[in-house]
């Protein structure tokens, strides 16, 4: 199941979402998806490569998403690093409300990097 813009289409390929620029057909970046715990990491992550960052694709991605998901969840979490100023970026621009702020508990936090312990959480309305 593909879903596009005039911009990029997303094309679902087993455990991630291929992210592709419509004019020229290359992968620009990737949405995975969390199995492990959704409570503060978030259901997805998305990750634009390096040559392609600030060309806004990660925010169409992300308004993709919602699109492509729209009959399937009523809401998706969405989990950055406190001080990921450019994804913060990105999630106000997708009108997400802010649920948590802080240190992941210990119960938790072994299933994180240690740069994914103090986090912002969002939930964004699908």
């Amino acid at each position: 199941m593909n879903v596009s813009d005039e911009i990029i289409t997303l094309e679902y390929n087993t455990n991630i979402i291929n992210i592709i620029l419509n004019e020229t057909s290359e992968i620009v970046g990737y949405i995975s998806f969390n199995y492990i715990d959704t409570k503060y990491l978030g259901d997805f992550g998305c990750h634009i490569y390096d040559k392609y960052r600030n060309k806004h694709y990660a925010t169409h991605a992300m308004l993709l998403l919602k699109k492509l998901l729209k009959n399937i969840k009523k809401e998706i979490l969405l989990s950055i690093s406190y001080d990921n100023i450019i994804s913060d970026k990105i999630i106000s621009k997708l009108d997400a409300e802010l649920i948590f702020e802080g240190i992941v508990p210990e119960e938790y936090s072994k299933n994180y990097s240690e740069e994914l312990k103090h986090v912002k959480v969002y939930k964004l309305k699908i």
